[in-house]
């Protein structure tokens, strides 16, 4: 399966954080933004300085981040990226959710047939309305 994946399917691998979707280690290829990276290592600061994620914790999550980051198709911020999350869309999406779904959608568009994985549901229904396939979340 070739999966289109946001930050909080990487974050909840790497912080152990909920249930994973089944089988996201056996993926046949994994695509990205490469805004990801910034959006999870936020992610991972905000957590040390609240004091909820630190020592080898911390450390072990930041091993694994690289470790998926290293495993996935980075799609760098382009023109046409901004341009399409620019675009009018039928569901409320926040900014950096629009940069994902605008990302897929020009990945598709490439020609490949993928799979929108996310544990946000705001960011599920608005991929769905869009015909992507979701995983990660169940919006039925």
């Amino acid at each position: 399966m070739i999966v289109y994946v946001d930050g909080s399917v990487k974050l909840r691998i790497i912080l152990e954080d909920g249930d994973l979707i089944a089988g996201w280690e056996r993926w046949t290829a994994t695509f990205s933004i490469d805004l990801s990276y910034v959006e999870c290592r936020r992610v991972l600061d905000r957590l040390r300085l609240t004091g909820e994620l630190g020592g080898t914790r911390l450390s072990a999550a930041i091993v694994g981040l690289e470790r998926i980051e290293a495993e996935c198709t980075h799609v760098p911020v382009r023109r046409d990226v901004i341009e399409r999350a620019s675009m009018s869309l039928t569901k409320v999406v926040r900014t950096l959710d629009a940069i994902h779904l605008a990302t897929a959608i020009i990945l598709r568009e490439s020609g490949l047939d993928l799979v929108f994985a996310t544990h946000d549901r705001q960011q599920a229904v608005a991929a769905a309305t869009l015909g992507f396939t979701v995983i990660g979340v169940n919006i039925a």
